[in-house]
C-alpha cells in the first residue's frame, strides 16, 4: 500500500511540474525572453537591430509566434513581417541543426540593395541559415524590393508561397551538402 501511495504522489508531483512548466512557458515574460535571445542571434548574424512588438510561445504545439518583426533601423528596415510563426519538429536530430516543421510569414517585406561585386563573392544564403531545415514554408502577401548594382531594380508584390519538402528529401536553407 505504501508503494502505491508513493507512486501516486510521485505521479501527481510530475504532472504538477509539467503543468507548471507549460503554464510558465505560455506567459508573456517567457515569450519576450525567448524573442530577446533570438533577436540577439539574428542581430549577431546580420549586424542589424531587431525589434519585436509581441512574442508568444505555444509549448504544446512547439510553436513560436512573433508579431511586428522588424530587422534593421526603424526608419528604413531591411525586413519586416506583420506576423512570423515557427513550429519545431517534435523530434530533433543530433547535431547543431534546428529542424522546423513549418515557417509561416504574413505580410513580409524585404528591402535590399545589392552592393557592386568587389573581390570575392558574398556567400548566399548566409552561413547562419546552414543550421536550419524547413519542412514547409508559407508566405502570405509578401513583397520584395531589390536594388541591383548599376541601378536596376526588381519589385515583387502580392507574393504567396506554400512550399513543402517532399518526404525523404533534404530541403535546407543553407548551402547544399
Amino acid at each position: 500500500m505504501k508503494k502505491r501511495r508513493l507512486a501516486l504522489v510521485l505521479l501527481v508531483v510530475v504532472l504538477a511540474l509539467v503543468a507548471g512548466t507549460v503554464a510558465a512557458l505560455r506567459t508573456r515574460w517567457a515569450g519576450q525572453r525567448l524573442c530577446a535571445l533570438a533577436a540577439e542571434r539574428v542581430q549577431a548574424a546580420t549586424g542589424l537591430p531587431v525589434a519585436v512588438r509581441a512574442c508568444r510561445i505555444e509549448p504544446l504545439s512547439l510553436r513560436l509566434v512573433v508579431e511586428g518583426l522588424v530587422v534593421g533601423p526603424p526608419q528604413a528596415p531591411a525586413f519586416t513581417a506583420e506576423r512570423a510563426e515557427a513550429r519545431l519538429e517534435p523530434v530533433q536530430g543530433f547535431g547543431r541543426r534546428v529542424e522546423l516543421a513549418e515557417v509561416s510569414l504574413t505580410r513580409p517585406r524585404l528591402v535590399l540593395a545589392l552592393p557592386a561585386r568587389s573581390g570575392a563573392a558574398a556567400r548566399c544564403p548566409p552561413t547562419a541559415l546552414d543550421r536550419l531545415d524547413v519542412a514547409r514554408l508559407t508566405i502570405a502577401d509578401g513583397a520584395a524590393d531589390v536594388t541591383l548594382p548599376g541601378g536596376g531594380r526588381v519589385t515583387v508584390t502580392g507574393l504567396g508561397v506554400d512550399a513543402r519538402r517532399t518526404s525523404g528529401s533534404v530541403w535546407r536553407l543553407g548551402a547544399a551538402q
